[in-house]
């Protein structure tokens, strides 16, 4: 891709590894769904969205050096939104997780 750097490649990973979390607690929900494992799989989506969202900020695989046009100020800002949200999820995932814990059974 044109606008993607060599460092592209020390991110894939953590993307990667955010597309198997999901996949793996999407595929679990489908034969097991409680309350409880769906609130802590929002924990853990959420804090892997945290990490890779905040690796690709710091990486920056992104070639927008050249370009006039405000684009890598919009993806830098795109990013912070993206790790405020991702935070803002865990903490709701704990919320939720503590909820369903406490109900009784």
């Amino acid at each position: 891709m044109p606008f993607l750097t060599a460092d592209t490649d020390r991110v894939v990973g953590w993307v990667n590894t955010s597309i198997v979390v999901h996949l793996v607690l999407f595929a679990t929900y489908v034969a097991w769904d409680p309350q409880g494992l769906r609130a802590l799989g929002e924990v853990v989506t959420s804090a892997v969205g945290v990490v890779v969202a905040t690796r690709v900020w710091q990486v920056y695989p992104f070639d927008t050096a050249d370009d006039w046009s405000g684009w890598g100020l919009l993806v830098h800002l795109l990013l912070g939104i993206g790790v405020i949200g991702s935070a803002i999820g865990v903490v709701s995932g704990v919320v939720h997780l503590v909820q369903a814990c406490s109900r009784p059974h």
